[in-house]
């Protein structure tokens, strides 16, 4: 059964590429199943992550060196010999139609009508690509009705033409299910970073740090927020007990560690004694490492909140925070990074029955393709 996965595979971040390796890894775990990341990117998202040149000379080098990493990283992904650049849907449709026996679409946001990308687009995937069509931990929390009206009606359409429709957060499940026919076909999904296709080499990570100019004789706090201020609201509180490194965005008075591949990142975070993140995956990767972590909401309201959704699977909510002046008032945040003690077992409970569950899902689409 050859199987193609339709998601965010081309983007410099790390969740993006990590869910992406993570699904079309464990598939092909499966004996007659041959998977592959259809190499898609809209003209957009090229555009997008383009280096530009930044005023600060420091940045601009980074970020240069993030695509390195990145374009590294590339060759460990199962990409398809053909590639996709086009904004056209059709155009999309006729390179990929009759290629597969199955094809998954997600995960990730790729159901957010509100982004960059527009409301409505290839993946979604709408008409006939003469295989049957499931989406895997699919995101787009914002209500689909946002989007303008014909393109809902567009989007309401491509969603009843799915076989089963798996998404990994209340949000989506609840537009979801403002457009399905048939909601037997709705499911919830863990993000496919519980897969667990690639764990933290913690001894990698601290030689990463050392590389980095991070003392690691010391206890060391990973920062992955938006706000870059954070590390310097950590030290005026903690003072120069720990270290502070900055993922992903740089952030002041730390050392950064941005230059490295998706796989770094996660050996970096496993070498981490604590974890301070706004971010999906780094929340991810925390629990998956057994990092202790505190997660802290930057962009929705706890009703839309995907972090507040992952951590009540786990029951974790006590490690959320639903805006940073909540965090940074909260004796137990500071208590928890100083003591950096978490009980794991139920972690590992969840993410084993979630990995018992795939096969359900695996048994489910090959049922698919053979009617």
């Amino acid at each position: 059964m050859k199987i193609g996965i339709l998601t965010y595979c081309n983007s410099y971040n790390y969740g993006a590429y990590l869910q992406a390796y993570n699904l079309c890894s464990k598939l092909n775990t499966y004996e007659n199943i041959e998977a592959e990341l259809i190499d898609y990117s809209m003209r957009q998202e090229l555009e997008i992550y383009k280096v530009r040149i930044h005023k600060n000379p420091l940045v601009t080098y980074e970020k240069y060196m993030k695509k390195i990493a990145f374009t590294k990283a590339k060759k460990d992904l199962c990409l398809s010999q053909y590639s996709v650049r086009t904004d056209d849907i059709e155009t999309f449709r006729n390179a990929v139609y009759g290629k597969y026996d199955l094809i998954i679409a997600g995960s990730d946001q790729i159901w957010q009508v509100d982004g960059f990308r527009g409301a409505f687009n290839a993946y979604w995937l709408p008409g006939d690509y003469g295989c049957p069509k499931v989406s895997f931990a699919a995101s787009g929390r914002t209500p689909f009705k946002n989007a303008p009206e014909e393109e809902f009606s567009k989007i309401k359409k491509a969603i009843n033409e799915f076989e089963y429709v798996g998404v990994r957060d209340k949000a989506t499940f609840s537009n979801i299910e403002g457009v399905i026919e048939n909601e037997e076909k709705v499911h919830m999904n863990l993000d496919p970073s519980f897969l667990m296709q690639y764990l933290g080499d913690k001894a990698k990570g601290k030689r990463i740090l050392k590389k980095h100019g991070v003392d690691i004789g010391r206890p060391t706090i990973a920062v992955m927020t938006e706000n870059n201020d954070m590390v310097q609201i950590l030290r005026k509180k903690l003072g120069d007990e720990f270290n502070y490194i900055g993922l992903f965005h740089r952030q002041k008075g730390a050392k950064n560690v941005l230059d490295v591949t998706p796989f770094e990142w996660v050996d970096v975070i496993s070498a981490s004694d604590f974890m301070v993140t706004s971010y999906f995956h780094g929340t991810c990767y925390s629990i998956i490492n057994k990092t202790p972590f505190h997660t802290i909401e930057m962009r929705y309201r706890n009703s839309e909140s995907k972090l507040l959704d992952l951590l009540s699977v786990f029951g974790l909510e006590n490690r959320f925070s639903e805006n940073l002046k909540v965090a940074i008032n909260s004796n137990d945040f500071w208590n928890e990074i100083r003591n950096r003690n978490m009980a794991w077992e139920n972690t590992e409970r969840i993410i084993k029955g979630n990995n018992d569950g795939f096969n359900d899902f695996v048994s489910g689409i090959s049922e698919m393709v053979r009617k």
